[in-house]
């Protein structure tokens, strides 16, 4: 298997568990990352089939530091096995600084949690997120995601239908 072949596998373990039968199966992950080859490859070759070098991941994940510092944990060691890694994540929350400091580039996005005791906050907020997703659309498009993964927090939802749109693992 190649170092991009690598990459995939690592993604795909992560989105293993109970929400398991949501994400890409492995073949579907590797079929996705197909054009993607590992840095040792001869790039010269690679650049001319119109292939890039490394798949690049966008992580979903913010809120709280219990999903934003596992998800740079995961974020630094894609990076280390050769993975072009960006962030996204809600404006004036926890990820807006942490991410950053980490050495990752970032993506904001106004949304809020859901506040189960006030129906109207968690109409707003469903709203936020419903408003973020062809945005978050836009953004993977720009920056050629070859996978999404999503990490927790309230960018996560918006994250995943928006990669669901674009049929990215």
């Amino acid at each position: 298997e190649s170092h991009g072949d690598d990459v995939v596998n690592e993604i795909v373990a992560l989105r293993a568990g109970p929400l398991a039968p949501m994400w890409a199966t492995r073949a579907a992950a590797r079929a996705r990352l197909r054009n993607c080859v590992s840095l040792k490859a001869e790039e010269t070759d690679n650049r001319a089939e119109g292939r890039r070098a490394v798949p690049r991941v966008v992580i979903a994940a913010g809120g709280t530091a219990g999903h934003v510092v596992p998800a740079v944990a995961v974020a630094d060691e894609l990076r280390a096995r050769g993975a072009e890694v960006s962030f996204l994540g809600a404006r004036g929350r926890l990820e807006a600084d942490l991410v950053p400091e980490a050495g990752y580039e970032i993506d904001l996005f106004d949304l809020a949690g859901i506040d189960r005791k006030n129906p109207l906050r968690a109409a707003k907020a469903a709203a936020m997120a419903a408003n973020a997703v062809p945005k978050v659309k836009k953004i993977l498009e720009e920056r050629g995601a070859d996978v999404v993964m999503g990490g927790g927090g309230f960018v996560a939802g918006p994250a995943g239908l928006a990669a669901r749109r674009l049929n990215l693992p």
